[in-house]
C-alpha cells in the first residue's frame, strides 16, 4: 500500500487505495488531470456550456436534456470557461 494511504480495497476487479474513494488509481489521475472549472452558464436560462477533457465546447439544455457539440478551430481547444454580465 502507498504510504500514508489508510485502507485499500477491491472495486470493480482492481486495488483502489481508499475505500472512502473506490475509484481506481487510473480514474482519479484523469480527474485530477483536468480542471473542475468547465462549466459556465449561457445568458439563456437553463442552458450550460461544457468543456471536456478533450477540448470540445458543448451547449447542454438542461430543461429539453440535449446537448450540442460545437465546432472548434484547428488546433484551439478548450481549456477554461468563463461567464460574464450580458
Amino acid at each position: 500500500m502507498t504510504p500514508g494511504v489508510k485502507s485499500a480495497g477491491l472495486v470493480g476487479g482492481q486495488i483502489c487505495e481508499s475505500v472512502d474513494n473506490p475509484r481506481p488509481p487510473e480514474w482519479l489521475d484523469q480527474m485530477r488531470a483536468w480542471s473542475r472549472v468547465n462549466l459556465a452558464f449561457a445568458a439563456r436560462p437553463g442552458v450550460l456550456w461544457v468543456g471536456t477533457p478533450t477540448g470540445a465546447l458543448v451547449e447542454v439544455d438542461v430543461e429539453t436534456q440535449r446537448a450540442v457539440e460545437h465546432d472548434m478551430l484547428a488546433g484551439s481547444p478548450v481549456s477554461a470557461l468563463a461567464a460574464t454580465a450580458s
